[in-house]
Protein backbone atom coordinates (compact mmCIF):
# COMPACT_ATOMS: atom_id res chain seq x y z
CA UNK A 1 0.00 0.00 0.00
CA UNK A 2 1.11 3.21 -0.66
CA UNK A 3 1.43 6.41 1.70
CA UNK A 4 0.12 9.35 0.60
CA UNK A 5 1.83 12.52 1.41
CA UNK A 6 -1.49 13.69 3.68
CA UNK A 7 -1.45 9.74 5.49
CA UNK A 8 2.89 11.34 6.03
CA UNK A 9 1.54 14.82 7.13
CA UNK A 10 -0.94 13.75 9.51
CA UNK A 11 1.37 11.02 11.32
CA UNK A 12 4.27 14.16 11.94
CA UNK A 13 3.49 14.49 15.58
CA UNK A 14 2.35 18.31 16.57
CA UNK A 15 1.96 19.03 12.53
CA UNK A 16 1.02 22.45 11.59
CA UNK A 17 -2.27 23.18 10.64
CA UNK A 18 -1.49 24.66 7.43
CA UNK A 19 -0.43 21.17 6.20
CA UNK A 20 -4.17 20.45 6.33
CA UNK A 21 -4.69 23.01 3.16
CA UNK A 22 -1.59 21.47 1.51
CA UNK A 23 -2.51 20.93 -2.61
CA UNK A 24 -0.69 17.62 -2.28
CA UNK A 25 -2.94 16.32 0.27
CA UNK A 26 -3.85 12.74 -1.08
CA UNK A 27 -0.85 12.88 -3.69
CA UNK A 28 1.43 9.83 -3.49
CA UNK A 29 4.09 10.29 -0.85
CA UNK A 30 7.13 9.17 -3.23
CA UNK A 31 6.47 12.14 -5.73
CA UNK A 32 7.79 14.35 -2.75
CA UNK A 33 10.32 11.53 -1.44
CA UNK A 34 11.30 9.62 -4.52
CA UNK A 35 13.19 6.50 -3.77
CA UNK A 36 12.98 4.54 -6.83
CA UNK A 37 16.44 3.69 -8.15
CA UNK A 38 15.01 4.35 -11.66
CA UNK A 39 16.63 8.02 -12.54
CA UNK A 40 13.88 9.04 -14.93
CA UNK A 41 11.07 7.98 -12.75
CA UNK A 42 12.42 9.96 -9.53
CA UNK A 43 12.89 12.84 -12.27
CA UNK A 44 9.29 12.52 -13.21
CA UNK A 45 8.03 12.32 -9.65
CA UNK A 46 9.88 15.04 -8.59
CA UNK A 47 8.74 17.41 -11.52
CA UNK A 48 4.85 15.88 -10.40
CA UNK A 49 5.27 17.11 -6.94
CA UNK A 50 7.14 20.59 -7.65
CA UNK A 51 3.73 21.26 -10.04
CA UNK A 52 1.53 20.42 -7.59
CA UNK A 53 3.79 23.36 -4.89
CA UNK A 54 3.91 25.31 -7.65
CA UNK A 55 0.14 26.07 -7.44
CA UNK A 56 0.00 25.15 -3.45
CA UNK A 57 -2.18 27.59 -1.15
CA UNK A 58 0.74 27.03 1.41
CA UNK A 59 3.87 26.82 -0.63
CA UNK A 60 5.43 29.44 1.47
CA UNK A 61 5.11 27.96 5.27
CA UNK A 62 5.55 24.86 3.59
CA UNK A 63 9.03 25.83 2.25
CA UNK A 64 9.47 27.94 5.55
CA UNK A 65 8.90 24.18 7.72
CA UNK A 66 10.97 22.30 5.52
CA UNK A 67 14.19 25.07 6.16
CA UNK A 68 13.55 24.85 10.01
CA UNK A 69 13.72 21.24 10.50
CA UNK A 70 16.19 20.26 7.42
CA UNK A 71 13.77 18.08 5.82
CA UNK A 72 14.31 15.08 3.39
CA UNK A 73 12.09 15.64 0.47
CA UNK A 74 10.67 18.40 -1.55
CA UNK A 75 9.01 20.93 0.72
CA UNK A 76 7.21 24.17 -0.44
CA UNK A 77 8.64 23.25 -4.02
CA UNK A 78 12.11 22.87 -3.56
CA UNK A 79 14.42 19.55 -2.76
CA UNK A 80 17.07 19.64 0.68
CA UNK A 81 19.86 20.84 -1.28
CA UNK A 82 18.57 24.12 -3.07
CA UNK A 83 16.73 24.92 0.65
CA UNK A 84 19.89 24.49 2.26
CA UNK A 85 21.69 27.11 -0.14
CA UNK A 86 18.55 29.33 0.28
CA UNK A 87 18.76 29.16 4.14
CA UNK A 88 22.34 30.16 3.86
CA UNK A 89 21.65 32.95 1.82
CA UNK A 90 19.04 34.31 3.92
CA UNK A 91 21.05 34.02 7.30
CA UNK A 92 23.82 36.19 5.15
CA UNK A 93 21.50 38.89 4.52
CA UNK A 94 20.69 39.34 7.71
CA UNK A 95 24.20 39.73 9.21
Amino acid sequence: MDITAEDFALSIPGRPLWMQDAACKGADRDWWFPSSDDMRLRQLQTVAAKAICAECPVKEPCLHYGIANDEDGIWGGLAQGPRRRLALTMSRELV
